[in-house]
């Protein structure tokens, strides 16, 4: 597992790689509401960084939906918890088996 892991990471590096050094052209880009005016940026570079954009905001999405999950499976595992305990008391006042012959 860990070597198809570095195989996935290598060859995705390499079509990265080469794709950005066939898009190295520079797109002008205007930041229309921002005093900034236009801005000069390679081509590869404002692809990835929107990609990059969109994964942490998926990621974001992602980990906020399942904030229910988690907050019912921390609810359950503190009920389990507690059962167990109720579990061992109650075990301890019982008396011991009779011994058998």
């Amino acid at each position: 597992m860990k070597y198809l892991g570095w195989i996935i990471v290598v060859a995705l590096a390499a079509v990265l790689g080469v794709f950005a050094i066939h898009n190295h052209q520079a797109i002008s880009l205007d930041l229309w509401p921002l005093p900034v005016g236009e801005v000069k940026v390679a081509a590869f570079v404002l692809v990835l960084v929107a990609a990059f954009v969109g994964f942490v905001l998926g990621g974001l999405c992602a980990w906020i939906g399942g904030a229910a999950a988690r907050r019912a499976s921390r609810e359950k595992a503190r009920a389990l918890s507690a059962t167990r305990r109720e579990l061992e008391e109650t075990r301890a006042r019982l008396p011991a088996p009779p011994a058998r012959a």
